[in-house]
């Protein structure tokens, strides 16, 4: 497998302001409680992707840390997502999952997001006092096609399965990988701290682009523009995959291997939106 992870290098930015981009789907919260997101009034899918018998409610809560960067002008309120060993999701009976998905409202919306440039930016935050169980491989956000079989981008941490032992960044690492399991760049997760995050796909000319900064800092980009193929489309997912440990290959670990029992793991998420950038538009 090849791997070719950038070392983090970014330099500080100013105080970004609100989005300067066209807007395509819009995942950022109004100040919102935990029911909301249980009815129409939330930004994403009511039914996915979670426990059948679990409400959002139930997943969701807002703790008390300052809003994200791309939160600040629009009155976002940052939102939690924690999984425990009832997060079961249809039959992958070894893997815990809570993933948000925004409500296109409407076939054109999805259509429109899915096609073009298109840049998808979220901020996560580590909860005081928690830490991810880095034996396990955690995939926290990706944008995948239907059949949930072609990843066109995804970020994990943890020990990742394909890697195997040889884990070439160290396992409290983000790692951004491609559509071919490729790592593409890697930085530490911070703790009492944001972490943004923009992914840029180009779904015309099949390349990708990564930005990243820190707590209010501008967007940097972290990679050049590379050959990414992005043909079968797909969704863009915001939340907690916790894959088990004792799988002999990526493609197994769904209904196989071990996962921990009593546990909670809860990732901070904010800013999540989805912008136009088919004039090299990236807000920063």
């Amino acid at each position: 497998m090849n791997v070719h992870f950038r070392r983090h290098n970014t330099s500080a930015g100013v105080d970004t302001d609100s989005t300067l981009c066209k807007v395509a789907l819009d995942g950022r919260l109004a100040y919102r409680t935990a029911a909301d997101f249980d009815t129409r009034k939330s930004p994403f899918l009511r039914d996915y992707a979670k426990p059948d018998d679990i409400k959002w409610s139930e997943i969701i809560n807002f703790p008390a840390v300052p809003p994200a960067v791309f939160d600040r002008k629009v009155g976002g309120q940052p939102f939690q997502v924690n999984i425990n060993d009832k997060s079961l999701y249809q039959q992958q009976l070894a893997v815990r999952r809570a993933g948000l998905v925004i409500d296109p409202k409407g076939p054109f919306a999805d259509y429109e997001a899915q096609n073009g440039v298109k840049t998808f930016h979220w901020s996560v935050r580590q909860p005081a006092g928690q830490t991810l169980n880095f034996d396990h491989e955690y995939m926290n956000v990706f944008h995948v096609n239907k059949n949930e079989d072609v990843f066109n981008f995804r970020v994990l941490a943890g020990k990742t399965i394909a890697w195997g032992e040889a884990q070439p960044v160290p396992v409290t690492n983000w790692k951004v990988v491609n559509v071919k399991n490729e790592g593409i760049w890697s930085t530490p997760i911070l703790y009492e701290a944001w972490q943004n995050f923009a992914v840029t796909l180009d779904f015309q000319k099949n390349r990708i682009q990564v930005f990243y900064s820190k707590d209010k800092d501008s967007l940097q980009p972290v990679t050049d523009v590379l050959p990414n193929d992005n043909s079968q489309k797909g969704r863009f997912h915001v939340g907690l995959l916790k894959k088990p440990t004792g799988a002999k290959s990526d493609m197994a670990f769904v209904k196989g291997a071990f996962q921990e029992s009593a546990f909670v793991d809860s990732q901070i998420y904010g800013g999540v939106f989805v912008e136009d950038s088919k004039n090299g538009c990236v807000t920063r």
